[in-house]
């Protein structure tokens, strides 16, 4: 069985219309390096905050999932 590769941020729909990802910013305290805050800004006016977690092994997601959790 293998394990499927973690999704990357932009499939993760912004919305129906045919818009696009026109700013990213990412932001993580020094010091900590196990988490961090993507905000990806569509052509459409639309944010999205994406926060992260460091996986500590390839084993500890289920298959198709990711670290990321859109707010």
């Amino acid at each position: 069985m293998t394990t499927a590769p973690p999704r990357p941020i932009w499939v993760h729909p912004f919305s129906h219309a045919d818009a696009f990802v026109s700013a990213v910013a990412w932001r993580q305290l020094v010091g900590d390096d196990n988490d961090g805050q993507l905000v990806a800004g569509g052509s459409d006016g639309v944010l999205k905050l994406f926060t992260t977690h460091r996986r500590l092994t390839p084993d500890v997601a289920g298959v198709g999932d990711d670290d990321v959790a859109a707010c």
